[in-house]
């Protein structure tokens, strides 16, 4: 479920009917859900284990700190509606702010894959530090918030049943354990969560998990960048990519992932070596004019995304929450993880408006599903055509890919097929857009974009689960198209239809 169809957040809403919240972890899912409880507790206590430098630098506990991490319009237009001025604050901190449809030039296979879109889609560019320190300080003047560093949490406080959970055991700066009694707590500590094993000590079955191995590794060092130079550049190839993001300090961020035998080097005359080997002008034109900031490059490797299922629990303790990675994280090439987390905490709010304790974890699980289901589906899809596991892969995917072809097509000279695609990729519109008939009509007609606009002003896309149905009793006839649901008669099937490869 993407923002366009979320409720948005409303502060009229916002009543006091807990006492104290514990949030378990500091990070970005962390810090923007102890933002949302302030609306409903009195107090949020924040347990961070690492003690955050003053200036935006990696953290020791985040070791994929020093890559590339996106924050999508939709994630920073939450953000700045919880805390009005926090895009105000990065921009004052150094960060680049361009438009993801003109100034990010996109590449597959050393072709252009991305005409500018027609609508200027405003996009903050930094590193993590910067994006996270900016939230930490902001988060920090809300009067109901105590962000506690150096606290290691250690175990749940319970009731003598184990069903309702009632703070927690921390270890604070001092090496001195501390029992922080809580009406609720949060656990937000990404893939090292212990709540998984913790329901299993204490009678309750473990959630179903879903993982999806990918062996994805990162390579990342900074080169310098002309100030008034905000592009970004992204190049994807079959077993990696390479990009350049505009961030703080005048740098660009320079990266290669890849997968499998294609990990990337970490050293930087071999990254520029294999950076050049994937034969797109940019790229040599950027590295030819930019100079090392230094010789530092960071390299991180993510084994597999994974998802927890504790919707589908019959039983859980009260006063207990997982949120953010803790619950599903995605290959991080995607971008989509901390939007992901923000956008669930937008669900959060909701929820605590309308729920009781007893019913929150189930109201609250079962709500956000949809809000994973689609960066899930997407993410998935994709990494089971890399991986060539058909078995793992989600129903639909098959037609996915090979409709995202024809998507990626149209969307090399159509800016409007473009703001879509890069809409429903960034979380904004729902992936069933794609399916819209002035979309499709686009993607299918010969005309370059001078498709005439069908469909009555009030359609509404299919539900995602619907709409890959669709895909799957057409898409193998592409001159069936004209049978599909307000499609009309007059598209057209392609003269020269695109090649079917991997996205």
């Amino acid at each position: 479920m993407p923002l366009s169809i979320l409720p948005e957040y409303d502060s009229s809403q916002a009543k006091k009917k807990y006492d104290q919240a514990v949030v378990i972890g500091g990070g970005f899912a962390g810090l923007s859900t102890a933002r949302i409880l302030a609306d409903y507790c009195t107090r949020v206590v924040v347990l961070e284990r690492d003690s955050p430098p003053e200036s935006p630098r990696p953290r020791r506990g985040v070791p994929q700190d020093p890559h590339g991490h996106t924050l999508f319009p939709a994630g920073a237009t939450v953000l700045n509606e919880l805390l009005p001025g926090y895009g105000d604050d990065l921009l004052e901190g150094g960060a680049v702010e361009n438009d993801s449809g003109s100034d990010w030039n996109y590449y597959y296979d050393s072709e252009n894959v991305r005409a500018d879109t027609p609508s200027r889609i405003s996009s903050y560019n930094a590193t993590r530090p910067l994006l996270e320190q900016t939230l930490r300080r902001q988060v920090a003047t809300v009067p109901a918030v105590d962000i506690r560093t150096s606290h290691q949490f250690l175990e749940y406080l319970t009731s003598e049943s184990d069903s309702v959970v009632t703070g927690v055991l921390a270890r604070n700066k001092t090496a001195e354990e501390e029992e922080i009694t809580a009406d609720l707590v949060v656990d937000a500590t990404g893939r090292t969560s212990k709540t998984v094993n913790w329901l299993e000590r204490h009678g309750y079955s473990a959630p179903p998990k879903q993982e999806m191995e990918v062996d994805v590794a990162y390579s990342t060092g900074y080169i310098e960048r002309p100030p008034d130079d905000v592009r970004g550049i992204i190049v994807e190839g079959e077993g990696g990519s390479v990009g350049f993001t505009p961030v703080e300090g005048e740098r660009w961020q320079f990266w290669l992932t890849g997968r499998g035998e294609n990990h990337p080097p970490t050293d930087p005359t071999e990254m520029e070596r294999v950076a050049e080997e994937f034969g797109v002008p940019v790229v040599d034109e950027v590295l030819e004019k930019s100079d090392w900031v230094d010789d530092d490059v960071a390299h991180y490797r993510f084994p597999s995304s994974r998802r927890y299922r504790y919707e589908e629990l019959d039983r859980f303790p009260e006063g207990l929450l997982v949120i953010g990675d803790a619950v599903a994280s995605f290959n991080p090439i995607f971008g989509q993880g901390m939007t992901v987390a923000i956008l669930e905490g937008l669900v959060l709010h909701h929820v605590l408006a309308e729920s009781e304790p007893e019913t929150l974890a189930g109201q609250f699980f079962e709500m956000v599903q949809p809000v994973i289901d689609l960066p899930w589906f997407m993410v998935t899809a994709v990494d089971s055509h890399y991986q060539k596991r058909s078995e793992k892969a989600p129903p639909g995917a098959e037609s996915y890919i090979e409709y995202q072809e024809y998507v990626r097509q149209t969307a090399a000279e159509d800016g409007r097929v473009a703001e879509t695609l890069l809409r429903t990729g960034q979380l904004h519109q729902p992936l069933s857009s794609l399916l819209q008939p002035s979309i499709v009509s686009r993607v299918f007609d010969d005309s370059e974009g001078t498709a005439v606009e069908t469909g009555p002003p009030d359609w509404t896309p299919p539900a995602l689960e619907d709409a890959w149905g669709v895909l799957e009793d057409n898409l193998t006839d592409p001159e069936s198209i004209g049978e599909w649901p307000g499609v009309p008669e007059t598209v057209q099937e392609r003269e020269t239809e695109p090649s079917l490869q991997s996205l």
